[in-house]
C-alpha cells in the first residue's frame, strides 16, 4: 500500500490507472495537513519565544535609533522603545491567531481535496509555495550579501540587520519551512496531475465520475 502511494506521488507518471490517480489527487490533501502542521507549529514557537522576540526588537530599534542619529535624546530612544515595547504582545498575539486560522483552512481544503480532489486546489498552492520557495531564495541570497559587505550608516556606525529572533521563529524552522515549500510543491503538482486525470476520465466514462 505505502509502495502504490508512494508511486502514485510521482508528478510525472502518464497513463495512471484510476485508483493511481486517485491516489495522486489526495497527495495535495496531504501537503495541505502538512501545511497546517507546520503552521500550528510555527504559532507555538512565536508564543514560546515571545519574550525574546520582544527583546531583540527591542534592541534592534535602540541600535537602529542611535545609528541613525547620534544625538538623539535618550527621552527620544526611551520613548520609542517603550511604543514598540507596547505593540509588540499585540502584533504576537495577531501573529499566532494568523497562523492558526490559516491551518484550520489548509484542513479544511484538505478534506475536500481528499473527498473530491480537484484541479483548482493545487493550483492555488503550487503558486503559493513557489511563491514562498522564492522568497526563502531571495531572503537568503540577500542576507548573505549583508553578511559580505560592511553596511554603515551616514555617521559611520554599523547598520543593525533584523535577524529571525525578530520573528519569534528559530532560523533552523525558516529551513524547515523552505523544505517544506520544495516538498508540497511537488506534491501539489501531484494532486493537480491525478485531479486532471480523474476529470478525464470522468468525461470518457461519467459513471466513473
Amino acid at each position: 500500500m505505502i509502495a502504490a502511494w508512494l508511486a502514485a506521488a510521482n508528478p510525472f507518471r502518464s497513463n495512471p490507472t484510476r485508483d493511481q490517480a486517485l491516489m495522486a489527487g489526495r497527495w495535495s490533501s496531504i501537503a495541505l495537513v502538512l501545511g497546517a502542521v507546520l503552521g500550528l507549529i510555527q504559532a507555538l514557537l512565536i508564543w514560546i519565544n515571545r519574550d525574546r522576540t520582544i527583546a531583540a526588537m527591542r534592541e534592534f530599534m535602540d541600535t537602529f535609533t542611535s545609528s541613525v542619529s547620534a544625538d538623539a535624546p535618550t527621552e527620544f530612544t526611551e520613548m520609542h522603545s517603550a511604543m514598540m515595547e507596547g505593540m509588540m504582545p499585540g502584533m504576537i498575539l495577531q501573529s499566532v491567531v494568523w497562523a492558526v486560522l490559516f491551518a484550520l483552512v489548509y484542513l479544511v481544503l484538505a478534506a475536500v481535496q481528499w473527498s473530491k480532489p480537484t484541479r483548482w486546489i493545487p493550483i492555488v498552492f503550487i503558486v503559493l509555495a513557489g511563491f514562498s520557495l522564492f522568497g526563502h531564495i531571495s531572503n537568503a541570497l540577500v542576507m548573505s550579501a549583508f553578511e559580505n559587505a560592511a553596511a554603515t550608516m551616514p555617521g559611520g556606525s554599523a547598520m543593525p540587520m533584523p535577524g529571525p529572533q525578530m520573528t519569534g521563529i528559530p532560523a533552523w524552522f525558516l529551513t524547515v519551512i523552505a523544505v517544506e515549500s520544495a516538498i508540497v510543491l511537488v506534491l501539489h503538482i501531484t494532486g493537480s496531475r491525478g485531479a486532471l486525470a480523474l476529470r478525464r476520465m470522468a468525461e470518457r466514462s461519467p459513471d466513473l465520475g
